[in-house]
Parts: C-alpha cells; structure tokens; sequence
C-alpha cells in the first residue's frame, strides 16, 4: 500500500491542485454558483408568470405575458449541448473565454433559470387562492401579498423544487464535459492497471482468476496475455479440425 501511494500516478490523482479533490471543489463551486444565478433570475420570474396573469395580483398586459411564455418556453425546449454551442459567444463576451470553470457557469445559467422558473410558478400555483384574497381584502399591497403570503405559503414546495434544480443543474455539467469542461466531467488523469498490479504485487502480476485480466493499452494484457491468446487460438483450432475429421 505504501508503494502505491508514492506511484506517481497516484499522487497525480491526488494533487491538492489538479487532482480529484480539485476537480470535486470546481464541481461543486460551477454548480453552486449556477444554482445562485439561476435563481436571481428564475424566482422573480416565476412569480412574475403567476403575479401577472389574467385575475392574479398584478396583472401585465397579455403581448407581454406571451413574449416571456415564449422564452421560457423555447430555452426548455432546445437540448443543453446545442444550448451550450450557442451560448460561446455570449460566453466569450461576459468571461473572454469559452472554454473552463467560470465559462461553464453561463450555458448553465441560460439553461437552468427558465427551469427554474417552471418549478417556482408550480410551486406558487399551489398557495390556496383564498389565502390572497383574504391578504386583497385587507388592503395589501401586490408586493406585500407576493412578499408576505405567497412566498412564504409555498416556501416547502420551493424548498424540494431547490433539490430538483441542483441535481439536474449538477447533470447539466456533466453533459458539458463535451466541451473540455472542469471539475469531475473534465479530463482527469488516469492510473493503468499496470501500476497498480506493480505497486501491490511487488513488480509481479497476480495469479489465479484475475492472472488473465487485459491491462488498458494491451488487448491482450502484455506477453504472458499475448501467449495465453495464442494457446487459446491454437486449441481452438486443433479442436475444430479433429471435429471436422469425425
């Protein structure tokens, strides 16, 4: 074990800089931050979808309720890697680049606040209307209502909806890793096999039922692999030929 922790590779997984530690660190700090945005921008949003519809507490003109039905509408929609594609630019624009962690947070955001959206208007749809239209008839405010009752009467369903947005935003980043992405969907180094039987068997392969097991690299898992392939082929063949013979 001592051996296998001074391997190269094994330390190279293990780099506090660049290793698997890191890559879980830029995970969760690309995820997280999405999340963050995504809400900034999808909360108000979603009240705005109940709020401001036909009877709700603040009514918006309808071309302006369609046009905001339609973006939200259209982003869900488009697949997160031809979303991911078309948000480069955007992404060069804000960041200056297309490609690492703090790019990666744009086509997250673009495509996780419309979700987000759809899940705060869900969860407001379910606050009992009878509830507002007792805080109406108390001479609320429309800001004091969305504030006051509505927010707080579907904070439990905003709550799981928050879960729900973090996973799918955490599957979002590993569909990106397409694009070169960091953190764990990103290029990690990896540890052959082959050190690994070094490192714990003394320079020697192991033997039993794992002896024949191909090393990554080796179809055939080396010279004694290669060997065994070849006995294998040639009673093989000599066993078709004698069934041939019968």
């Amino acid at each position: 074990m001592h051996e296998l922790l001074n391997n190269p590779e094994v330390q190279r997984l293990l780099a506090p800089d660049t290793g698997l530690l890191f890559a879980v660190w830029e995970t969760m700090y690309m995820t997280v931050v999405s999340t963050l945005f995504a809400y900034v921008i999808g909360l108000p949003l979603g009240v705005l979808m109940v709020a401001g519809e036909e009877g709700g507490v603040m009514p918006l003109p309808r071309p302006v309720m369609t046009v905001l039905n339609f973006i939200i509408n259209i982003l869900r929609s488009v697949p997160f890697l031809i979303l991911m594609v078309l948000v480069i630019p955007l992404s060069r624009l804000i960041i200056g680049t297309s490609i690492g962690t703090v790019a990666t947070i744009i086509p997250l955001i673009v495509a996780a606040f419309p979700f987000v959206a759809r899940l705060v208007e869900a969860s407001i749809r379910e606050v009992d209307k009878g509830v507002v239209e007792a805080a109406q008839s108390m001479g609320c405010s429309p800001f004091q209502i969305i504030s006051k009752v509505i927010i707080p009467e579907s904070r439990p369903s905003l709550i799981s909806g928050f879960t729900t947005a973090f996973i799918t935003i955490l599957s979002y980043g590993g569909r990106g890793h397409r694009r070169r992405l960091s953190g764990l969907h990103g290029p990690q180094p990896r540890l052959p096999t082959a050190h690994v039987y070094r490192s714990l068997c003394g320079g020697h392969r192991p033997s039993g039922a794992g002896a024949d097991l191909p090393v990554r690299g080796h179809p055939h898992g080396g010279p004694s692999g290669q060997a065994h392939h070849a006995q294998g082929e040639k009673a093989r063949t000599q066993g078709g030929r004698e069934k041939d013979q019968k």
